[in-house]
């Protein structure tokens, strides 16, 4: 850039500065959400490295301002490994000692396994760095692990780890390899680690809250939950492992702060097991999916806790078993059940409870007197007496309704005869102008049969206007024809 035209010149070095790293953070909280990689090496056409490319004094700028550098995201490529290292060793000293967000990943998906020791500078480079990192992201071969690790100081100051290594899951699950960060991670709050056996995670868990972890034994849950003593939220998958990897004989854990557990049983984990041993008082959400929910109704009642959210799926429990473990729900407000065997007796249900009694302070009593969102996977449904559930009328002083704000139901029902009945949808019209969201998919064809029979009914209307319209012009012409021509005049 010529040197007169640049009006960035009539701007002390610090406000051009403070200029650069507004327009990086910008830039970073705009980008596209499926491209996490904002500024991958060996890309040079986005800031920091797009401003060194204007003109001398950018760079000098640029080049001294260590905000610019705290984010490194590399895309590993074997043909350009040591152009790759060199770059993040300017990258790194530029950052000056402030913290770091550190992105790896293989470029174009490669399988990077064959290339460990190629990339082991790059890995031992990023570990000396360990103290200053604040988000790690790292998506790589277990192999790569070895080498990135945290230094006798730990991690201190990190916030956010993402472990995977998503090649190697395609190619049969868990490796064998292990990581190693120190004890030492008094800021680490969020892990999220997956196709790593749960043992051979080297990291201080009592300060983290959100965990997401897959393929633990039963054994391996436990033992996070009792480790992690700040646990809020927590999202796993369990399966049956081979090895002896389960405790022997597993110790009953009351986690007091867990809010929010999704739980996937796969292969034959059993969920009794599981849930049989712990006791969360301040549960919240619950996300359950296995085929069989008998332990849920002794957990919850042990638990005694104000469950609001509660998602079942892949359940094979009948529904009266289904109503029998809602029934220690009281205070539910969303319920999901999806992949389940259901018909019309939990909808009935709903029907025959759909008042709830207060109580002198103003407490609600019944079936799920708090409901407000209802979401049924697809089932063989009867909606005969389906607005009966929104309880139209006015209840009585001591009489209370469900707050309710949404119902989705998915149906299977054959494309040409998914129109609702006129009575019916006009029912249904009338609860949705109450500010209830409705939607009836048919997952047929994923249409919703409101919006559907809506569309069916207007066309018939707009055929008969037609057809009145085309009976009014005969009746005018006719008219018209005997105004002209008078009886027996047509003769003449």
């Amino acid at each position: 850039m010529n040197y007169v035209h640049d009006p960035m010149h009539k701007l002390p070095p610090e406000i051009v500065s403070r200029v650069f790293t507004f327009c990086m953070l910008a830039t970073w909280e705009n980008r596209r959400p499926h491209d996490p990689l904002f500024n991958p090496v060996p890309r040079a056409t986005i800031p920091p490295l797009l401003f060194g490319a204007v003109c001398q004094r950018w760079r000098e700028i640029a080049w001294s301002t260590p905000q610019l550098w705290t984010k490194l995201n590399i895309y590993l490529d074997p043909s350009i490994c040591g152009w790759q290292t060199k770059v993040a060793q300017e990258w790194l000293a530029r950052s000056g000692s402030l913290h770091l967000s550190i992105h790896l990943r293989p470029r174009h998906q490669l399988d990077l396994s064959y290339h460990t020791n190629l990339f082991a500078p790059l890995m031992r480079l990023l570990s000396e760095h360990s103290p200053r990192w604040k988000h790690l992201d790292v998506d790589l071969p277990h192999s790569f692990m070895a080498h990135l690790r945290g230094d006798l100081h730990g991690i201190p100051v990190l916030h956010t780890m993402f472990i995977d290594d998503r090649y190697g899951s395609r190619l049969g699950g868990r490796g064998g390899g292990s990581l190693h960060f120190g004890q030492e991670a008094s800021s680490l709050v969020s892990v999220k680690i997956y196709s790593y056996h749960f043992r051979s995670i080297g990291i201080g868990w009592q300060h983290v809250t959100t965990v997401h972890l897959s393929d633990l034994s039963i054994g391996e849950c436990l033992e996070l939950f009792q480790v992690a003593s700040s646990l809020r939220e927590c999202d796993i998958s369990l399966a049956t492992q081979a090895g002896g990897t389960e405790l022997s004989t597993p110790h009953h854990i009351i986690s007091y702060g867990l809010e929010k557990l999704a739980i996937d049983f796969m292969n034959t984990a059993d969920g009794s097991a599981l849930m049989n041993n712990i006791t969360l008082p301040c549960l919240q959400s619950l996300s359950y999916s296995d085929s069989a929910v008998d332990p849920l109704p002794s957990f919850l009642s042990r638990s005694s806790s104000k469950l609001t959210h509660l998602h079942l799926s892949d359940s094979g429990a009948s529904e009266v078993m289904l109503i029998q473990l809602l029934n220690s729900t009281p205070f539910l407000q969303s319920l999901d059940l999806y992949h389940s065997d259901l018909e019309n007796r939990l909808l009935d249900h709903l029907v025959s409870t759909v008042l709830s009694t207060i109580d002198h302070e103003g407490n609600k009593h019944g079936f799920l007197p708090h409901l407000a969102e209802l979401c049924l996977g697809s089932g063989n449904y009867s909606l005969d007496t389906f607005p009966m559930i929104f309880a139209p009328g006015q209840p009585l002083p001591n009489q209370g309704t469900r707050p309710w704000k949404k119902m989705e139901i998915s149906f299977l029902v054959d494309p040409e005869e998914e129109y609702l009945g006129q009575d019916l949808l006009n029912k249904l019209l009338e609860i949705v102008d109450r500010g209830i969201e409705l939607l009836l998919f048919n997952t047929e064809t994923d249409n919703d049969l409101i919006k559907v029979s809506q569309r069916y009914y207007e066309s018939l209307d707009n055929e008969d206007g037609e057809e009145d319209d085309d009976d009014g012009s005969n009746v005018e012409d006719k008219n018209t024809s005997e105004e002209e021509y008078p009886e027996g005049e047509e003769d003449q």
